[in-house]
């Protein structure tokens, strides 16, 4: 909404950098790569699901789904396919996609497994989808901490000496 890019970059704020990439290294074929793996690759060793977001993403979409969408950052997607979301999704739950996610109970929503599923079954020229479980998982350009778990002494260091 606010900005005439034709790609945007997303990065959260638990992720830094820790190699140099452009755009092109985050394409295939002129199109943004967006990781996926099967949700059945995706659980404890006693069986039950390790990703809580299957269901959730279903119920955004409206349909069941097979793959988690939100593999690896950072996560490139072009306006369009931002755009084209938001419109699906005003006409999917008849509000606008920020009433939606405010509606959700216990915050669930997950903009990146739902925008991914939505590209993956009604949308999937607007992305080159890259299924780990066939390819592997690329060599990643950032690192991700977990934010909620606050940042330590050793977790600083760490960020200090990628930063040097």
């Amino acid at each position: 909404l606010y900005t005439d890019a034709d790609t945007i970059l997303f990065f959260d704020s638990d992720v830094i950098a820790i190699r140099p990439f452009s755009p092109a290294d985050l394409t295939i074929d002129g199109k943004p790569r967006w990781l996926i793996t099967p949700y059945a690759k995706l659980v404890k060793p006693d069986g039950t699901p390790d990703a809580p977001w299957q269901p959730i993403t279903a119920k955004a979409i409206g349909r069941s789904v097979d793959f988690e969408a939100m593999r690896s950052h950072p996560l490139m997607a072009t306006s369009e396919a931002l755009v084209h979301f938001r419109m699906f999704m005003e006409k999917q739950h008849g509000m606008s996609l920020g009433e939606y996610i405010a509606r959700q109970p216990s915050r669930e929503f997950s903009e990146w497994n739902a925008i991914g599923a939505w590209a993956y079954y009604y949308a999937p020229g607007l992305f080159s989808f890259w299924n780990t479980e066939e390819k592997g998982v690329p060599v990643p350009f950032v690192k991700q901490y977990w934010s909620w778990g606050g940042i330590t002494p050793e977790i600083r260091a760490q960020m200090e000496e990628i930063l040097k």
